[in-house]
Formats: C-alpha cells, sequence, structure tokens
C-alpha cells in the first residue's frame, strides 16, 4: 500500500509539473507580467485559474490536499521567477495597476482525440436497442468511410495569434507589435500578407471584414531544444494553422457555411458570438500560402479515421514530432483533435484505461463492432501504451 501511495505521489508531481508548464506557454515570460507592473498574486491566480481549465490535469484532482499542492507549487515557482526578476531587472516599465488587454479572438483549446474516439463508441453502445442498428451504421459511416479534412503534424511550441492590424496575441492576451515572445523573436510573423489574406477571406465568405475582425493563429517555435527543431530548421519559425475571423453582427451564418463547404475550407462557428474558425485543410492551406505563410505540415488528407490511425500510429510512437492534429467533417461544421505521443504518462495512461474499458475485441466477437473499428481502438490502446522517448532540451543548456 505504500508503494502504491508514493507511486500515485509521484505521478502527481509529475502531471502537476506538465500542467504548470503547458499553463505558463500560454502566456509570455513571467518578467514581462512583473514588469507591467502585476503583483506577484496576480499572476498566481492568473496560471492557477489558466490550470483549472486544463481538461487532463485538474479533473484528476480528488482531494484538498492535491489541490492546496497545486496552489503551493504555482506560489513558488513565481516567487522563484519574480526573486530571479528582481535580482537580474526589478524595474516595472508601466504603472502598478494598468491591465494585460484581453485576446478579442482566442483560439480554442483543442480535445483529445483518444477521448472523442471513446465518446463515439460508447454513445452508440448506450442507445437503446431499437436505435442500434441506425447508430452502428452511423458509427460506421463516421470512421470507416467519411475522409478527414487533414492530419498536420503537432508542434511542441507556443500558440502565436496576429491580428489583422499587425498586434499579436497570446492565449489570453493582446501582446501588441512586439518583437518576441517566449524569449523568441516574432519576426518571422511579418512575413504573412494580412491584406491580402483578409481581402480573400471576405471574398470566400461574401461579407466585408471590419479592421481587428481576423486573426491568424500559428505556432511559435519557441523550443529549439525539443524534436530536433534547432536541427529541423524549425527554431523561431511561425507555423499558423487556423483562423478566426468576427464576423458582422448581420452576417447569414448558414449562407457563409454554404459558401465555405462549396470552397471545402473546413471551419466550425461560434454563433452566440458571431464568430468563425477556420481550421487547416487543403484550401485554406492554399490560401494562407498566397499570402505568403509558411504552414503547419500536413501528412495526410482525405483518409478516413481508421486508415490514419493505421497508418500513423507508428510515426506518433517514434517521438520524431509531439503528434498530430485531426480536422474531420461534424455536419456541415468541422471538428478538431490531437493525438499526442505518450510522454505524458497521466494522460496517455487515463486514454489507454477508457479504451480498454469499452472491450473493443469483446464487442467484435459479438459482432457489435466492425473489426475495422476494433483496430482502430486496439491501435489508440498501443500508442497510449508506448515507451515514447522524446528529445527535450531547454533553451539554457543549449545557449541559445
Amino acid at each position: 500500500m505504500a508503494s502504491a501511495a508514493a507511486d500515485a505521489e509521484v505521478a502527481f508531481s509529475k502531471a502537476l509539473a506538465v500542467a504548470f508548464a503547458s499553463a505558463i506557454s500560454k502566456f509570455d515570460t513571467l518578467s514581462t507580467y512583473f514588469e507591467k507592473g502585476m503583483a506577484v498574486q496576480e499572476v498566481i491566480a492568473m496560471l492557477v485559474e489558466e490550470m483549472r481549465g486544463d481538461k487532463d490535469f485538474f479533473p484528476a484532482i480528488t482531494s484538498e490536499e492535491e489541490e492546496q499542492s497545486v496552489a503551493k507549487f504555482v506560489q513558488r515557482s513565481v516567487g522563484k521567477s519574480y526573486g530571479e526578476w528582481k535580482r537580474t531587472q526589478g524595474k516595472v516599465s508601466h504603472p502598478v495597476g494598468v491591465p494585460v488587454g484581453e485576446n478579442p479572438l482566442p483560439w480554442a483549446s483543442i480535445d483529445n482525440y483518444p477521448e472523442w474516439v471513446f465518446e463515439q463508441i460508447r454513445c452508440y453502445l448506450n442507445a437503446e436497442a431499437s436505435e442500434a442498428p441506425f447508430m452502428q451504421r452511423q458509427l460506421e459511416k463516421q470512421l470507416l468511410e467519411t475522409p478527414l479534412f487533414s492530419a498536420s503534424v503537432k508542434y511542441d511550441g507556443t500558440s502565436l495569434g496576429l491580428l489583422d492590424t499587425g498586434d499579436l496575441v497570446g492565449r489570453r492576451h493582446v501582446l501588441g507589435k512586439v518583437s518576441s515572445y517566449q524569449c523568441t523573436s516574432t519576426a518571422a510573423t511579418g512575413a504573412c500578407d494580412l491584406p491580402l489574406l483578409q481581402a480573400r477571406l471576405a471574398e470566400l465568405l461574401g461579407v466585408a471584414l471590419a479592421p481587428g475582425a481576423m486573426c491568424v493563429w500559428g505556432e511559435l517555435m519557441c523550443n529549439p531544444g525539443y524534436y530536433g527543431y534547432l536541427d529541423r530548421g524549425f527554431h523561431e519559425q511561425w507555423l499558423p494553422f487556423g483562423v478566426v475571423l468576427q464576423l458582422p453582427e448581420a452576417a447569414p451564418l448558414p449562407e457563409i457555411s454554404e459558401r465555405l463547404q462549396k470552397e471545402q475550407l473546413a471551419h466550425g462557428f461560434s454563433a452566440e458570438k458571431n464568430r468563425l474558425r477556420l481550421y487547416l485543410c487543403p484550401a485554406l492551406r492554399q490560401v494562407l500560402r498566397e499570402a505568403k505563410c509558411k504552414v503547419v505540415e500536413v501528412v495526410e488528407h482525405g483518409l478516413s479515421h481508421a486508415q490514419l490511425v493505421a497508418q500513423q500510429a507508428h510515426a506518433v510512437m517514434d517521438g520524431s514530432n509531439e503528434g498530430l492534429v485531426l480536422v474531420f467533417p461534424r455536419g456541415a461544421e468541422a471538428s478538431v483533435r490531437k493525438w499526442k505521443n505518450s510522454t505524458e504518462g497521466g494522460v496517455a495512461d487515463k486514454h489507454a484505461k477508457l479504451l480498454r474499458s469499452l472491450d473493443a475485441a469483446g464487442l467484435q466477437a459479438a459482432g457489435r463492432l466492425h473489426p475495422e473499428i476494433a483496430q482502430l481502438v486496439g491501435t489508440l490502446v498501443t500508442v497510449a501504451e508506448a515507451k515514447t522517448e522524446v528529445t527535450k532540451v531547454g533553451r539554457k543548456a543549449m545557449g541559445v
């Protein structure tokens, strides 16, 4: 029992460190916030709030003691960063209390692909007996027949948005026209021809776009020692993967959706905010390239879920990249999910446990699950349980 408790404590500590690193990546360096006059407690609260939104980490917290551990960990980490800042700089460049502007066109966080597959199968299994044949057929069409829009490489950098005004935005805040973010030059964003891109998208949508209504989102490659990015020529690159648009108040959303479907542009609406997201697909990739953007690498498109998983499983397991981002149809719109390698052990273990609970082999034997879907589930389990090892060297160690 003592050993099990010790193992659980180690696993929680590792998950906490991963969640904190993920939260930090959503913001600029902490010294930036100290320079803006934010108090240490404000920075702590900002990071704890971000961690509370981590769907992989926070739901796993089962006790008040663990929740207190999160707060203490963040306090220690922020306190250490503040101490280092005070020793090296320690100057507030803006008056205390100046708020950091909120990002007007955020890119929503992406949920995990293995959990999505689990939910699709569970939905079918929970159907009423009279509906089961129909639901089974729908599941087969979804996973075995309907082609994905795209599967692209998921890079381990940080998300950085570029507004059509030229201002840069992090996941949460407006940064302005800054020359660096996360200790990385933002010069690569300057290659994007914003007027051309906005005009082209307005033409495709059939509506006028106001100034500040477009944000191009991309991955800023801020970790040169991860996955060999420096040697692969990715360091300080900015690789767009999508666009968020604020549509006019009276914009005809159904008509816009029809136009986008005709152009084969993967998209999704946030109707209550009149906001449109364009996901990476061959059509958007072409539009971005016309605007001189260097886009994330697309590895496949036009395959079914089962085909994609079978073909790309080894590439996800071998640790050459963090994983894949999958964009696929959801009715007239599209969904996006991430399929990551197993290096974040706690998350991967959770996925393996979920998928194993389906007993896909047993369902196949009983004639309740198509063999190719059972194989898809088995492959996802294999990837989640793989002992994937990756190269991650910090900037200080690399001297970059």
